[in-house]
């Protein structure tokens, strides 16, 4: 169950059937539309393995992108027909829970959606968007905790990444941690052409709880 928990809160709990907000559906294929923060395409895939420190535990989580599918995209009562990229997200290999999420691409950014199971499906929460130029200060539409604070040099599996930092000062989100202390902010690490790299963790007295690390990764060229 409380892996359910863990990815569930992928949804970052935004219900956006009554909202302002307007979806950039693409006016042209999206396989025609290049993305470099979310780099897409069918068969894409990250593999990355969740440090959770407090827990002393380590989990392996995939993503990949199976397919670009039909959908329909539900925003103030009105239903727009789109296309999206399907993603599988798993953890262990599935063995503890596998949940599918889409991608809808745009020039200017991606969206993170998640969708009812009809047929085809009906995208109804938007979850989380990713900008293909993030300026300093700027603050998702979707979410006004999180906001980007510039750009980072890390070291990872692939040697040192010049990143975009994405920060929240929100606990409920994408990567909440399975311990018992409360999580006030999180950094992720976006770097152009590979993805989202690293995502760390802080406890109100700003100590490290939770680290996600990229060990793995596949993009279409």
């Amino acid at each position: 169950m409380k892996y359910m928990f863990a990815l569930l809160s992928l949804v970052l709990l935004y219900s956006c059937n009554k909202t302002n907000y307007s979806v950039c559906i693409p006016t042209v294929h999206p396989d025609s539309i290049k993305t470099e923060m979310i780099p897409l395409a069918i068969g894409n895939y990250w593999i990355y393995e969740d440090n959770l420190i407090t827990a002393g535990k380590r989990d392996t989580i995939n993503s990949k992108v199976i397919s670009l599918e039909s959908v329909f995209v539900k925003m103030n009562d009105k239903v727009t027909p789109s296309l999206a990229y399907k993603l599988k997200f798993y953890v262990n290999k599935g063995k503890k829970l596998s949940v599918i999420y889409y991608y809808i691409k745009c020039k200017t950014k991606v969206l993170l959606c998640s969708a009812e199971q009809t047929n085809p499906y009906i995208i109804t929460k938007y979850l989380n968007e990713i900008f293909e130029s993030p300026e300093i200060n700027q603050v998702g539409v979707l979410n006004n905790k999180e906001k980007w604070i510039g750009t980072e040099v890390i070291q990872s599996k692939f040697g040192a990444l010049n990143c975009y930092v994405l920060e929240d000062n929100k606990d409920d989100n994408i990567f909440r941690n399975l311990s018992n202390n409360s999580i006030t902010k999180s950094k992720s690490y976006f770097c152009k052409g590979i993805g989202l790299v690293r995502v760390d963790k802080l406890n109100k007295n700003g100590a490290l709880i939770t680290q996600r690390n990229l060990i793995n990764y596949e993009i279409q060229k």
